[in-house]
């Protein structure tokens, strides 16, 4: 059986930016991970998971959490660090995921 471990190993992701993505999503940690390593597969995935650090980050501050809000920030710094201006077409795996976001065209 894989464990959640594993399967964060596996993401290429650090784990604050899957916490930032299960938090967005409203999903197990399980399955932002899976989201996360799909999403840097396609040309603006890294940008999306951008997003969604600045939505988590605008909603901390909203509720007066500013403690989260301040380690949501550092940690986008980090993926931004690795992630930013980079092409994401090829990112993780070599190939496109077949996941498929609102608005992406598929590759034939």
């Amino acid at each position: 059986m894989i464990a959640l471990e594993d399967v964060i190993a596996m993401s290429g992701l650090p784990e604050e930016t899957i916490d930032a993505v299960a938090e967005h999503e409203q999903v197990p940690h399980i399955v932002a991970a899976s989201l996360g390593a799909c999403l840097l597969t396609v040309e603006d995935g890294a940008k999306r998971i951008e997003h969604m650090f600045r939505d988590n980050i605008c909603a901390a501050i909203a509720r007066n959490d500013h403690g989260h809000a301040s380690e949501l920030m550092a940690a986008m710094r980090v993926f931004l660090k690795e992630h930013a201006g980079r092409s994401n077409k090829q990112t993780n795996t070599g190939r496109g995921s077949g996941y498929l976001m609102k608005g992406d065209t598929p590759r034939r």
